[in-house]
């Protein structure tokens, strides 16, 4: 793929409601994991990261979430881009959960896209995806494609203004009451003498992305490949796991961005605190490393802002972002705390897999 800029980014978490209050909370290795008000199995309330201060509920939660994670992301853009962000030429991606997932406020999620797109005067291409976590390269990919070298025909099509950037999007909770019911029977919510299992959040996030190098000599991030696939495994299934799905999309991934997956620094995933997923993470990057690693550092925002379904995708990639950021400037004084070349990879419960590289200054240019 031709390598994409992450413009600005932006998240929305119970450990603060935008992105530099998320990372340092979590640089200094803090969560706000504490009691619900949701009961569990044996009677004790359910734990988790939920978001204090936002007395709304039900779908206008998550609605109202997704918009402050739009505004961070647009402000922090108008900074960072200049004269080069103009509404008619961004578009906005919603990625939403699977489409076969219940519970999901489906009606007002759209409501406030549309009132983002009509409110801000966005690209008609503007849409959105069922993706959830395991689909974000996809989501990726049809950003890449709206942003195409040879979009002129669409350009046409959609009111004669070519996409200069994207923004991708997304708001989830595991924290609704029918979510917990289901995952309570599934047995798969963290309780007493029950670790393989994990701890619900709720979040929203945000990344634009754009082909064209930075109007400024700030810190650049690139994502250099972007694979999605499908595993016909399910959790819970009798058949053996493989990780066939999770091991093709690392390979091509790092393939796209002319690396091997040995070459990242660092990994990030989804990782939630379910044993089939460290499992197949597990598999894939035995099969998918070229050589042998004496250290392969892993990233994981579950373990800080819980489970955020697809939002989780989103978080990681915006949270990765902004850390390499730092990192660029950090790295000249010796204080870098991440690597400039990291692989992210998610699963989703539904079968799908993706895989992304990113590569922060000097790396990505010699790319792209």
């Amino acid at each position: 793929m031709t390598p994409l800029r992450i413009a600005a980014e932006g998240l929305c978490s119970a450990l603060g409601y935008t992105l530099p209050r998320t990372a340092a909370a979590i640089r200094s290795r803090l969560n706000l994991f504490r009691e619900t008000h949701f009961v569990g199995l044996g009677g004790k309330p359910v734990v988790g990261a939920l978001l204090h201060g936002l007395n709304i509920w039900g779908g206008q939660r998550q609605a109202a979430l997704l918009r402050m994670s739009f505004e961070e992301v647009w402000a922090r853009a108008a900074t960072s881009e200049g004269a080069a962000l103009s509404p008619d030429s961004t578009a906005l991606l919603l990625l939403l959960p699977p489409a076969g997932q219940h519970a999901v406020p489906l009606n007002e999620l759209h409501e406030a896209f549309r009132a983002l797109t009509d409110g801000h005067g966005l690209h008609p291409a503007s849409g959105a995806m069922h993706a959830g976590r395991g689909g974000v390269a996809a989501g990726i990919q049809r950003a890449a494609q709206w942003l195409a070298k040879d979009a002129a025909s669409t350009a046409a099509r959609d009111g004669g203004t070519a996409v200069r950037h994207v923004i991708v999007l997304a708001s989830d909770s595991l924290l609704t009451a029918p979510t917990v019911e289901r995952l309570l029977a599934q047995r798969r919510l963290a309780e007493d003498q029950h670790t393989d299992a994990l701890l619900p959040g709720e979040a929203a996030a945000a990344v634009m992305l754009t082909r064209t190098a930075a109007p400024t000599a700030g810190p650049e991030v690139w994502i250099t490949g972007a694979a999605h696939g499908l595993d016909d495994w399910r959790p819970g299934a009798d058949a053996p796991m493989r990780a066939q799905a999770l091991t093709a999309v690392l390979r091509d991934a790092a393939r796209q961005s002319g690396a091997g997956v040995a070459d990242a620094e660092f990994h990030a995933s989804g990782m939630n605190g379910e044993h089939w997923m460290a499992r197949e993470i597990e598999l894939a990057l035995s099969r998918a490393m070229e050589r042998r690693r004496a250290d392969f550092p892993h990233h994981r925002i579950a373990q800080f802002i819980g489970d955020a379904g697809t939002a989780g995708a989103v978080a990681t990639l915006a949270w990765i972002t902004h850390e390499m950021r730092v990192a660029s400037d950090a790295a000249r004084a010796g204080t870098a705390r991440i690597g400039r070349t990291g692989l992210l990879h998610f699963s989703e419960d539904d079968g799908q897999r993706s895989a992304l590289m990113l590569r922060a200054p000097g790396v990505a240019h010699a790319t792209a």
